[in-house]
């Protein structure tokens, strides 16, 4: 089994750090089950695919950390529904396309929405 999915089993986690552990394979769409969950922290592994829309749904989640991995695609829009989403980290990818009008530091959206993120990394992506 995935490590990926075995994590999913557990409902209450607060934090979920699996950074520079080789993971590979997707982020499976059941991870936007875990409701709790304020840290999501991915970052140096060999994930693929794109970002599952379900991270959207993670209404506690104040850090998401998905760089440096191989994940192509766009950054999903549904991230611009995490009000307070803090830390937006996605850099070195194969993402392309551009930053959803929700997320863009200079965007009226991000006032009304995104009212405490603070650091959006998107550097070495075509965003």
């Amino acid at each position: 089994m995935n490590p990926i999915n075995s994590c999913v089993l557990f409902f209450l986690f607060l934090v979920l750090q699996l950074g520079d552990n080789q993971l590979v394979g997707n982020i499976p769409t059941q991870m936007g089950s875990l409701k709790q969950l304020s840290t999501l922290a991915l970052q140096y592994n060999k994930l693929t695919g794109q970002i599952p829309l379900s991270l959207g749904t993670l209404e506690k989640l104040r850090r998401l950390n998905l760089s440096f991995n191989n994940f192509n695609g766009t950054v999903p829009a549904t991230l611009a529904h995490i009000e307070h989403l803090e830390v937006l980290d996605v850099q070195n990818n194969s993402l392309s396309g551009i930053v959803p009008s929700g997320m863009s530091l200079y965007t009226p959206f991000l006032v009304a929405k995104l009212n405490y993120l603070a650091f959006l990394f998107v550097s070495f992506s075509v965003l």
